[in-house]
């Protein structure tokens, strides 16, 4: 658990930054239509739904100008506003897609292996 902690960490600091490249490649490697994805539909800037923050985030690593306009699902009769209209999103993608990762690192088993690792702050951890 200690590893995941630290890990969420690294990841949040590095959001300060906007470097959410680590984060993207970890969401790259999950299958978004697993029952474990809380159903949420969101509505992207972009005019699209998408049925869970996995499928969210994927897409935001693809463009990093995608954010979350609201909760439930975008109105099929509605237009997007023109590129230069002045809207906040009601969630910046990059929070959403940390925040996203780092609920899923919070429900994910630590391995019993013992591997023994030393890290830079001077611990010993369990495993990695």
């Amino acid at each position: 658990m200690s590893f995941f902690l630290i890990l969420a960490f690294f990841v949040a600091s590095e959001v300060q930054g906007q470097n959410v490249f680590y984060t993207c490649d970890m969401v790259a490697t999950l299958d978004c239509s697993n029952a474990m994805f809380v159903p949420l539909q969101e509505c992207g800037t972009n005019g699209v739904t998408y049925s869970n923050r996995c499928e969210f985030g994927k897409q935001h690593c693809k463009d990093f100008s995608i954010h979350i306009q609201h909760s439930g699902p975008c109105d099929p009769g509605s237009t997007l506003p023109p590129p230069d209209a002045i809207i906040p999103p009601m969630f910046n993608g990059t929070e959403a897609l940390v925040d996203f990762f780092c609920v899923e690192l919070s429900h994910m088993d630590c391995p019993q292996a013992h591997e023994p690792v030393c890290a830079s702050d001077g611990i010993t951890y369990f495993n990695l």
